[in-house]
């Protein structure tokens, strides 16, 4: 296996078992429900708190609350036994007037509220009706990700799956070519201080890792999608439910995803070589 093909395989790997690892985590708290991006969305922001540097060296650590549920508070933060923040996420673009609602009541008035990149959107349509209340930060994560997500699982609540493999694919190809084109711009510019490469073979190298590990990542991401959908409907169609439902949605979207990213890019190689 080339170097530059076992990057895009370790790419696809690592974003398809996490996005398993949320999921799975999801549906053991929440189950196929409608709402189940609101908790995708919840478990994303926490460990995006966990796997922030500045927050690892100064202590900080987030948890979920115990209940699903809860009214107020989704997330805390803190720091020892000291809780240092509160946070309520919000992945509610398509019925924001409920949360307008909501913080206008003063329900949230303990916590920072946290959103989805299209609820701050919506919310900021809104601010006339809220003048002088709290106000929704972003939380840097979009309701096209968390609804992907849903849609992997078997949700209800999720996009078309259409629209669901879509964003997968663009959110895939992103990561792909950032991945593999700076691996191999990276090798690049080491070989030009080495002298044994010219800036003309960098850039056509980089260009190519680039587009072929954009290539792979979208088709593992679409594949994962599709696939856990797939999966879902199956399990339902067949009366298979609990703990083995959800093995089978969480581990197969995984094993598809690595064998399509694979196969794209040892066939994107070996065009190109």
């Amino acid at each position: 296996m080339k170097k530059s093909t076992k990057t895009a395989n370790i790419t696809n790997t690592t974003k398809a078992a996490y996005e398993a690892k949320v999921i799975g985590e999801a549906l053991e708290r929440a189950g196929h429900n409608q709402n189940l991006h609101g908790h995708i969305h919840e478990l994303l922001i926490r460990d995006a708190i966990n796997a922030n540097p500045a927050r690892i060296i100064v202590g900080d650590s987030a948890r979920l609350v115990a209940s699903p549920t809860a009214k107020t508070v989704d997330i805390v933060v803190t720091n020892g036994k000291k809780v240092v923040e509160r946070i309520q996420a919000k992945d509610t673009a398509e019925s924001i007037a409920h949360t307008v609602k909501q913080i206008r009541s003063g329900q949230y008035s303990s916590a920072k509220v946290l959103g989805t990149e299209e609820t701050v959107n919506a919310f900021a349509r809104q601010a006339g009706k809220i003048s002088g209340a709290k106000t929704i930060q972003s939380s840097g994560i979009s309701s096209s990700t968390t609804k992907s997500l849903a849609t992997r699982a078997g949700a209800s609540g999720g996009s078309s799956l259409g629209s669901a493999t879509l964003s997968a694919a663009r959110s895939g190809g992103t990561m792909g070519g950032v991945v593999c084109g700076g691996v191999a711009l990276c090798k690049g510019v080491y070989d030009l201080t080495q002298g044994t490469r010219e800036v003309k073979e960098v850039a056509i190298e980089a260009a190519k890792e680039t587009a072929g590990g954009a290539l792979s990542g979208a088709a593992a991401s679409a594949a994962a999608v599709s696939t856990g959908a797939a999966v879902a409907g199956g399990c339902a169609a067949l009366g298979i439910t609990g703990a083995a439902a959800a093995s089978a949605v969480v581990a197969a979207p995984v094993v598809v995803a690595v064998g399509v990213g694979f196969a794209i890019k040892s066939a994107w190689d070996w065009l190109f070589d």
